[in-house]
Order: C-alpha cells, then sequence, then structure tokens
C-alpha cells in the first residue's frame, strides 16, 4: 500500500504535519506508506511539503503518475 496526497488533499497533509494537530499520530504510523504529494497542487495551495519531509511527484506534467503505479501492479482508492 501507498498513500500519495493530490488536489485539496495536500492541505489535509500539511495540516496533519502539524505536530499539534490532534489526528498527528496517525499521520506518523502511516508515514513509512506515504509517498509524497502532487507537486501541481501542493504548489497550487501553497503548502510547502518537502520542507517537512514529503517529496512532490511529479512524474506527469507536474503530476504523480497514476498509470505508473497501475502499471506496478497497484490499485488505486480514491476518497
Amino acid at each position: 500500500m501507498r498513500i500519495l496526497f493530490d488536489g485539496a488533499g495536500t492541505q489535509g497533509l500539511a495540516a496533519l504535519s502539524n505536530p499539534t494537530h490532534k489526528a498527528h499520530a496517525v499521520l506518523l504510523a502511516v508515514k513509512d506508506r506515504i509517498l509524497g504529494a502532487c507537486a501541481y497542487c501542493a504548489r497550487a495551495f501553497g503548502e510547502t511539503l518537502e520542507a517537512r519531509g514529503f517529496p512532490f511527484l511529479s512524474e506527469y506534467r507536474e503530476h504523480p503518475s497514476l498509470r505508473g503505479l497501475l502499471q506496478e501492479g497497484y490499485q488505486l482508492v480514491t476518497f
């Protein structure tokens, strides 16, 4: 399982990465599963996630390559 944050979800990742957030412990529990955040979306929302240890994913026009994940055998689940 891998987790990536896209769209407004990049704001959620930024919020959860704040140590004072009540769900920060949940983020830490899955941090090793997080691939990163969409570079385009994170920049659009003004998030600086790279400084917090979350890489920007930009394989396809500044967005993560969902096709690449499918080719690796992953199933995509969005919510």
